[in-house]
């Protein structure tokens, strides 16, 4: 897909030149039921954000993804071996894959997360325990985390 032409001072604008724009611009709609029958025919990379859950979709040409959220958490276990990381999803996740990413001030080493299914996910939130390499609690420790969230 090319540039789109720019339009000449004076000129005017022709749907044609409109409907393009509004194909690579984001449409915000209410909910995914709003979007999914308001543009049910969206070209594929078309991107759109629902505000009840403020997700990110792109259309792959026949149906809707939404964009999973990813971030970096540097988090201080309590003496359990928890932590907990802030997403912002502002949806309770389907899916949370946390990586390590080492110690942050060389207190803790971990190589596993288990998620903590004692306390629920929120729209936030997410709670996990932290294992070092022998497969031991990292406790009182400040580590890394790298997450994805998916919708």
């Amino acid at each position: 897909m090319a540039l789109t032409p720019n339009v000449a001072a004076g000129a005017l604008i022709q749907s044609a030149w409109g409907n393009e724009i509004r194909d690579r611009t984001v449409q915000r709609f209410a909910t995914f039921a709003e979007l999914t029958a308001g543009w049910p025919d969206a070209a594929k990379g078309a991107v759109a954000v629902t505000l009840d859950t403020l997700t990110v979709w792109v259309h792959t040409g026949t149906a809707w993804r939404a964009v999973p959220l990813r971030g970096k958490a540097v988090v201080t276990t309590d003496a359990s071996a928890y932590c907990t990381i802030t997403h912002n999803l502002g949806t309770i996740p389907g899916v949370v894959l946390v990586t390590a990413g080492g110690p942050a001030s060389g207190t803790g080493t971990a190589t596993t997360y288990v998620q903590d299914h004692t306390t629920p996910m929120t729209a936030t939130t997410a709670r996990f325990r932290v294992f070092g390499p022998s497969g031991t609690n990292v406790v009182s420790s400040t580590v890394t985390i790298f997450w994805t969230v998916f919708p």
